[in-house]
Order: structure tokens, then C-alpha cells, then sequence
């Protein structure tokens, strides 16, 4: 009897398959943009790469397959069509050559395809052994941001977090992108991607849905969360006041104001912004706006008097509001509605540390403001580079519930927000320190240049020229 054809079983069809997704793909993708013309003037350009092509012309498997099963004998002696066949097999050599050197090596089980795809947990396997640690993988998740490798050890924490420096150094790291931390019982290293895309603000707001703004009350884009890879809209009185701490140059600038646009574009005539810029170049491009009140001089009598008249204002709308208990559900019960009034306060330190005798009054009002001001709609929102406590008094910090922070000076600043490893994150990362995200990693949207910015065209059109008028006054004649 004719033996039976053996079918191939659903383990060897997935094990196919991912040999392809993993190996054959990512060659043919590299051969293919070798190819490209732009690139032939490269192809030979050095002795590596011609003596590359003079090889494939006696050990390219293709050529040689075709020479020897060609049924026509007198093709096989056509030299030109024999070189266009090694000239392609040189390509696809190359593309091979290509993704072992971006992957540090290859290795391929016989049950499933494990090219080095988690390449760092071989490195760091290798590091851990050499320094005699005791270990067990307990996972590793892989992002276009990083990988993080969860490790499972009986040694004490201090002998691996104080070997974090020399680690780096023995997986041929920089010393920023490796962090190791301590999460209930295992050690996380968590590798950064040096090479990370940018995720452009107008681009991000054209994809918000309606299901990501039900339920809040004041939403904005927040940014990538990394762990998922998903944009995410926050709501800022979940958040309440906030701290937005981070050295110059790494991207603090821009969540300012993709937070100012995003709450103008979502939220309409619902809010009345303050807006302090002692620099006068921050947020001097909303002085127009009829929704804003901008102070761009450096006069602490002035925020002094603005602070007086803010809890003034507070007051008054706690007796508006009697025993309701926020100003949500008050806007909810009558048709004259009270609009939400955010402080934002550019460069923190310029207008609590400076200012002399003043400074006392205004860290005072500050402080009153972030205890009792959410109820009432009023939140604060400062802005700095060092949160430390020669810049910021110490309880106006404490006040400021959720902290957004870009990368710090040192190690010391993460102290003074609870955010650790924030001294070694990428320009445009920050962590979230909040009621919803307990030290969750963020990419931050970038505001590249106006000509990107059709967002704040739009806000122009709605709020300067006789635009949406400002629900809130402040005389500073006093």
C-alpha cells in the first residue's frame, strides 16, 4: 500500500511562518533596498564589498542551483545571465550579512525561530553569569521605545543596582540607556532604544475619538504611553494642579503647550487660562486670546495683586455654590455656566524664589489656591527646570499633585518628585507621576514649527479678533 502523505502539523505551520515573519522578510526587505539605484553607487565601494561579489559567484546557493538544474545546457553557459543571478544573490548575501550585524547574531531553535529578537536578554544573560549573579528570565516585553527584562534573584538589591554603571558597560551600552529597578520581586532592566520616532501633535490630534473624551471633564492629549505604544487623553481635574519639572531642551516647552491647545480645542469656552511667562517668550504667542490673561513682565507685585484676586474670586464662587459640592455639578444644575480658570505659571522658581519680601505672600496665596481651589474650578499649573528645594517651596511642591518630568540634571532632582530614573530618559520622554499612572513612562507630542501647527491657525480664528470672550477679569489697579 501506498504510504499516506504526512501532513505538516499546526506547530511546524506556525514554526514556518514565523521563520519567514522573522528571517525571510527582513532579508528580502534589506536586498530589495539595496537594489535601489540611489544605493548602487555604495554597492562596491569598498574591498569588503567586492571581494563580497566576487564570492557569490562560486558560492551563491541560487547560482549554483540553477547552473546544475537547468534542463537548457546551453544557459548554463551564458556568463551574463549567470553574473545577473550572482549580482542578485550578492544582494540578498548582503541583506543577510545586514540584519545578523543589526541583530548581534542569529539563532534558530528547532521548534520555533528565535532570531535575536530579545538580543539584550542574551547580552544581559551573559553580563550576569560573567558576574556571578544566580538568575531566571521571568519575562521580557519588547517596545519600539525599549525593552524591559524582568529578572528573578536571590542576591541582595544593592549588588545589582550598584553594578548598574559597569553592567551598561559590559552589554556595550551607554550608561543612560540602562536602568535597573526594584518591582515587588523582581529586577527590571529596562534597556532604552536610543533610536526613537517622533510623534508630531498635529498628526495625534486628528486621531482622538469621541470614546476617549466621555467621562472627562477636562481632557487633553497627554502623550505615547510606552508600555502600550497608545495615545492618551487625560483629564486635567483628575490630575488637578500639576508639577512640570525637566532640564532646558528636553521637551518641556512643548507639553506645555500641547496641554494649552489641547484643553482650547476640546473643550471651547470652558475654560479661562492665566498665564504667567516672566521669560515673556513661552506663552507670549496667547496674549492675543481673548480666553487668556498673559503677564510677560517680571513683577511680582503684579501676580501678588493677580493672586489676591484669584482667591477672591474662589470665595465668591464657594457662596455661588453653596452645598453643591464642585463647580462640575453646579454647571450642571444652572444654565449660566462658570468657567474653569487655569493658572499656568511658566519658570515655578522665577515667581516663588524671587521677589524678596514678596515672595512669602505669594507662596502663601499659591499654597491656599492648590488646597482648596480645585472645588471651585480654579487649578495651577507650574512649569520648571530643577525641582529641588532651593528652587520651590517645599510645601507649594508638595501641593502640586501630579508631576510630568523630562529629563533632570542628576539623580538627586528625581528625589523631589518620586520619579526615578528620570536623569537618564531620551529628549521628549517624561514620567508620569499621578492619581492614574504610578511612574508610567510617556513620549511627548512635539510642536515642530508653526507651519505643523494648523491647531493653534485654528484657535487663533476662535479666540482673537472678537474670538470666544474670557468668562473672568482681573483688575491689576489696585
Amino acid at each position: 500500500m501506498p504510504k499516506a502523505k504526512s501532513k505538516k502539523t499546526d506547530e511546524q505551520t506556525i514554526d514556518d511562518k514565523g521563520f519567514f515573519k522573522e528571517f525571510i522578510k527582513p532579508v528580502t526587505i534589506r536586498a530589495f533596498r539595496n537594489m535601489k539605484w540611489r544605493n548602487l553607487k555604495s554597492t562596491f565601494g569598498n574591498k569588503v564589498e567586492r571581494n563580497l561579489y566576487i564570492t557569490s559567484f562560486f558560492v551563491n546557493p541560487l547560482a549554483l542551483y540553477f547552473l546544475t538544474h537547468n534542463k537548457y545546457f546551453f544557459l548554463r553557459l551564458d556568463l551574463k545571465l549567470y553574473g545577473l543571478v550572482a549580482l542578485i544573490g550578492y544582494f540578498f548575501q548582503k541583506g543577510t550579512l545586514q540584519f545578523i550585524q543589526e541583530n548581534n547574531g542569529i539563532s534558530i531553535g528547532k521548534k520555533k525561530s528565535c532570531l535575536s529578537k530579545n538580543k539584550h536578554e542574551k547580552q544581559l544573560g551573559n553580563v550576569l553569569n560573567s558576574l556571578k549573579i544566580p538568575f531566571r528570565v521571568a519575562k521580557t516585553n519588547v517596545t519600539e521605545f525599549s525593552t524591559q527584562i524582568y529578572i528573578l534573584s536571590d542576591v541582595p538589591i544593592k549588588n545589582i543596582l550598584n553594578n548598574e554603571r559597569d553592567m551598561a558597560k559590559r552589554m556595550h551600552l551607554e550608561n543612560k540607556n540602562l536602568t535597573i529597578t526594584v518591582d515587588k520581586s523582581y529586577f527590571v532592566f529596562d534597556i532604552r532604544n536610543s533610536e526613537q520616532k517622533v510623534y508630531y501633535f498635529d498628526e495625534y490630534i486628528k486621531k482622538v475619538i469621541d470614546k476617549q473624551l466621555k467621562g472627562k471633564e477636562l481632557p487633553f492629549i497627554l502623550g505615547i504611553q510606552q508600555s502600550t505604544g497608545k495615545m492618551i487623553v487625560s483629564d486635567l481635574l483628575v490630575d488637578d494642579s500639576i508639577l512640570i519639572a525637566g532640564a532646558r531642551g528636553n521637551g518641556k516647552s512643548c507639553f506645555v503647550n500641547v496641554l494649552i491647545q489641547s484643553l482650547m480645542t476640546f473643550n471651547v469656552s470652558r475654560i479661562s487660562f492665566i498665564m504667567i511667562d516672566f521669560k515673556g517668550n513661552e506663552a507670549s504667542q496667547y496674549k492675543d486670546f481673548s480666553n487668556c490673561i498673559f503677564f510677560g513682565s517680571k513683577s511680582h507685585k503684579k501676580v501678588n495683586i493677580m493672586l489676591e484676586e484669584l482667591i477672591t474670586e474662589m470665595n465668591n464662587r464657594y457662596k455661588k455654590l453653596g452645598k453643591i459640592k464642585n463647580l462640575r455639578d453646579y454647571n450642571e444644575a444652572h444654565t449660566e455656566k462658570l468657567p474653569y480658570i487655569v493658572l499656568i505659571i511658566d519658570e515655578l522658581s522665577l515667581v516663588t524664589i524671587g521677589g524678596g519680601k514678596l515672595a512669602d505672600e505669594i507662596n502663601e496665596k499659591l499654597i491656599e489656591l492648590l488646597n482648596v481651589g480645585r472645588a471651585a474650578g480654579i487649578i495651577v499649573i507650574g512649569a520648571m527646570q530643577r525641582p529641588n528645594a532651593e528652587q520651590i517651596d517645599t510645601n507649594v511642591r508638595a501641593n502640586l499633585d501630579a508631576k510630568f518630568v523630562f529629563r533632570v540634571a542628576d539623580k538627586k532632582e528625581t528625589q523631589y518628585t518620586d520619579t526615578p530614573g528620570a536623569e537618564k530618559l531620551a529628549k521628549g520622554e517624561f514620567i508620569a507621576n499621578t492619581r492614574t499612572f504610578d511612574c508610567e513612562r510617556f513620549k511627548g507630542l512635539y510642536i515642530e514649527d508653526k507651519k505643523r501647527d494648523f491647531v493653534f491657525e485654528e484657535l487663533e480664528k476662535r479666540y482673537v479678533n472678537g474670538g470666544q470672550k474670557n468668562g473672568f477679569i482681573i483688575n491689576l489697579n489696585k
